[in-house]
């Protein structure tokens, strides 16, 4: 905060949609949670990429929680396989695998697999940085 009592932040937006944003996006997060001192960073991936990516630019130095789709989607091919998943963890990511509570509202309705599957709300995690990529 500046003496005047007003504070001034980048923000940064872009023209389109896509993963062409994702390096910006996580260097632009990196930035801003060592501004404030975070260090537990959440990143959503479906196949692992974007959480390398912001493995790579954090450092050891963060706790990353990268977030995957459920494996009702595995028809559709949106899941992790077993080999993306270790390439997480051997960079020390831990890898979470759940239902969104919400994140079907909008959509027709879910697979077959996911019907009689238990939704477990996932808890805020305080000072988390998401990287959505």
């Amino acid at each position: 905060m500046e003496d005047d009592g007003k504070m001034e932040k980048k923000i940064l937006y872009f023209e389109e949609p896509g993963p062409q944003n994702t390096e910006a996006t996580i260097e632009a997060a990196r930035r801003r949670a060592s501004e404030l001192g975070i260090r537990n960073i959440v990143v959503a991936t479906t196949h692992g990429r974007t959480g390398l990516k912001v493995a790579e630019a954090f450092g050891p130095a963060f706790n990353i929680v990268a977030v995957t789709i459920c494996q009702g989607y595995q028809d559709e091919g949106w899941t992790m396989n077993p080999h993306e998943r270790e390439a997480l963890k051997a960079k020390g990511v831990k890898v979470f695998t759940g239902l969104h509570a919400l994140g079907t509202m909008s959509m027709p309705p879910w697979p077959k697999s996911l019907v009689g599957t238990p939704i477990i709300p996932s808890l805020p995690i305080p000072s988390t940085v998401s990287v959505r990529g």
